[in-house]
C-alpha cells in the first residue's frame, strides 16, 4: 500500500509513495473460507493512534463481504467469507486523520473461468 501524498502522522512526516504496509488474501482450504490480512510497514507508524485500518473481504459475483475497522493501525485480519461461489479480493485502507486514505487490493482470487 502506498501512500499518494506526503502526510504527518504524529511527529513523523511520511513522504509521498511511503510504503505503509501490504494487504494479502488468505485461505484455508479445511474451512473454504478466505479472509483479508493487513501487515503495517515495520516502523512506520512509531505511534499507531495516528491512523485508521479498514480491512475488507468481498466475493463479488454476489457482493458479500465483511469489514473491520482498526481505531489505530496494527496486524489485523478481517473475519472469514466462504469461497464457494467466485472469487473473494481483499482490500485494507489506512485512513489519516484529515481524511487522506490510501487503499490497496488484492486480485479477486481464485480466478474464475
Amino acid at each position: 500500500m502506498i501512500l499518494p501524498r506526503a502526510e504527518r502522522a504524529g511527529d513523523r512526516q511520511l513522504a509521498s509513495s511511503a510504503e505503509l504496509g501490504a494487504v494479502t488474501l488468505r485461505f484455508s482450504a479445511h474451512c473454504r473460507g478466505a479472509w483479508a490480512r493487513f501487515d503495517p510497514a515495520p516502523h512506520t507508524f512509531p505511534n499507531p493512534n495516528t491512523a485508521t485500518v479498514t480491512i475488507q473481504a468481498e466475493r463479488p459475483a454476489e457482493g458479500a463481504q465483511t469489514t473491520f475497522r482498526l481505531a489505530h493501525v496494527d496486524q489485523t485480519d478481517s473475519d472469514m467469507l466462504l469461497v464457494g461461489v467466485g472469487c473473494v479480493v481483499a482490500r485494507a485502507t489506512v485512513t489519516f486523520p484529515d481524511g487522506l486514505a490510501a487503499t490497496a487490493q488484492t486480485p479477486c482470487l481464485p480466478r474464475m473461468s
